[in-house]
């Protein structure tokens, strides 16, 4: 009995299934540039409107909606997520390298800083993740 629990230990590892995760988008490609810049990657907006803090655009790639402040990129959210696991695994969809979170619980994965990003959240939907909330660089 002893041989058989530590076999299953052992292979414990290897015999965990990963999910293949294709990116929808790159973030890094869209943080901090500028909505010109934006429609040569994500294509035209779908709609824009002024808000209190600046531009805010959505776009059909990765359902992306991107709100511009003093011009850049600033306040990302990420809403094709379907299908991704609610884990750090979901990082890899928004183009990301899996990475330990500084936080996490059922209701939020979170980054707080990432490569050059102030903060990265991922939300739930279940067991999925449901979307991705990323601040560039403006609280």
């Amino acid at each position: 009995m002893r041989l058989i629990v530590y076999l299953v230990l052992a292979l414990a590892p290897f015999s965990s299934v990963t999910a293949e995760i294709t990116p929808v988008l790159d973030i890094t490609r869209i943080a901090g540039r500028s909505q010109p810049y934006l429609i040569n990657y994500l294509g035209e907006p779908v709609n824009c409107m002024g808000i209190k803090y600046g531009l805010k655009c959505q776009y059909v790639k990765g359902k992306t909606t991107v709100v511009f402040i003093n011009g850049k990129a600033d306040w990302l959210t990420v809403e094709a997520l379907e299908g991704v696991p609610f884990s750090p695994i979901a990082l890899e969809t928004i183009g990301l390298t899996k990475t330990e979170p500084t936080f996490s619980n059922s209701h939020v994965i979170r980054w707080e800083p990432l490569n050059n990003l102030r903060s990265v959240a991922i939300f739930p939907n279940g067991a999925n993740a449901d979307y991705a909330y990323i601040k560039v660089s403006t609280d």
